[in-house]
């Protein structure tokens, strides 16, 4: 979540920044209604088509469905979830809501509407970009001071977890990077020295980014993620997004180029309709007493004359699938200790014929 904080704390405040660097104003009535055009039509629809799932096929979800849905709305969930004694970390436990994720939605939205009126005061009031960087540092260290504080007294974890105030340095940090490092005032002509320097900043804290995330450290039911983990990362992160913003390194084109702008048209979506999935998914296949594997096809003809694309779908049919299937299911089965998997083959299996080569050999694969 840091990384999505710290994007959404620079692109905003640079957006905002840059309007009244040109003209002295911003249209906040616009960006308010453009937020609303982008954000709640695709969360209405996963709210209203995770509601008709649970009503019609998962009733056990049905307790509180409406405060959520309508949290969700006011964003305002991730305090709904605090109160309600939701835990993040229990997420795929029994009658658990397949909308935990939408905290981090609720936490964006109430910066949404508040960071316009935020930089209007700082812009009239404080004025000078230096004092505005030195406040938002100052919030956002004070921030990170009391998630380490709320950690250490004990106070419940999910609130920690969840709290829009807890997480604000994510979001303060990405928007003081972006009073320091405005990306309309990024010269692309930089000399060779400066683009190897971006360059390797850049690969460095991709680096350490990657460590941090895989490290067990900075397990979220852990002391070091609450105590400056988080805090490193974001920093982290901060400094990863200065070299992509900049368009004189060679990271700004790789991060930017069509395949990462596809992916990140549609990541909203992909990351609101997750857990639902997954939730529903695990509800619907745990616990399975029986696998049967008995899908499978077959062609007729000489090897060198049928056709490969064929081939190719009867290999992924009779072998590949079967495979996966067996692999991820057999895992789960062990651990409960128990389950039967029976996969069907033919007694083409067991020999050689004329005209269907393929089709014997994935069968062979199946009995031996």
């Amino acid at each position: 979540m840091p990384i999505f904080f710290v994007l959404s704390g620079y692109l905003v405040t640079d957006h905002i920044l840059n309007s009244y660097d040109r003209t002295g104003d911003y249209d906040n009535k616009h960006f308010y209604l453009s937020r609303i055009k982008k954000i709640y039509p695709q969360l209405i629809s996963v709210l209203w088509f995770s509601a008709a799932y649970i009503f019609l096929f998962q009733r056990n979800l049905l307790a509180k469905l409406n405060q959520i849905v309508l949290a969700n709305l006011l964003n305002v969930y991730n305090f709904w979830q605090i109160h309600n004694g939701q835990s993040y970390f229990e997420r795929f436990a029994a009658n658990e809501s397949p909308f935990i994720n939408l905290w981090t939605m609720s936490v964006e939205g109430q910066f949404y509407i508040l960071w316009p009126i935020v930089i209007f005061l700082l812009v009239k009031l404080v004025k000078k970009k230096k004092n505005i960087f030195g406040i938002l540092i100052g919030l956002s260290l004070a921030s990170a001071i009391e998630m380490l504080v709320l950690y250490l007294m004990k106070a419940d974890i999910n609130r920690i977890y969840y709290g829009t105030d807890t997480r604000f340095f994510s979001l303060g940090l990405g928007a003081a990077l972006a009073v320091i490092w405005p990306i309309e005032q990024l010269n692309p002509n930089v000399t060779k020295k400066d683009t190897r320097i971006l360059d390797l900043v850049g690969l460095v804290s991709f680096i350490l980014m990657l460590v941090m995330f895989f490290s067990k450290a900075m397990n979220l039911q852990q002391a070091f993620a609450y105590c400056g983990g988080m805090l490193l990362f974001t920093l982290i992160v901060c400094v990863f997004a200065g070299v992509i913003a900049h368009p004189g390194s060679h990271w700004n084109r790789i991060m930017t180029n069509v395949i990462f702008d596809w992916i990140g048209s549609r990541s909203y979506g992909i990351y609101l309709y997750q857990f639902p999935i997954m939730i529903f998914f695990e509800d619907k296949f745990t616990n399975i007493d029986i696998l049967v594997n008995n899908a499978g096809f077959g062609d007729y003809g000489y090897f060198d004359e049928t056709s490969l694309d064929k081939d190719i779908s009867m290999i992924n049919t009779n072998i590949v699938a079967l495979h996966i299937l067996t692999k991820l299911f057999l895992s789960d089965m062990i651990k409960v200790n128990h389950g039967k998997i029976l996969n069907t083959a033919s007694i083409a299996g067991f020999m050689a014929g004329p005209k269907m080569t393929t089709y014997y050999s994935t069968k062979s694969y199946v009995v031996r």
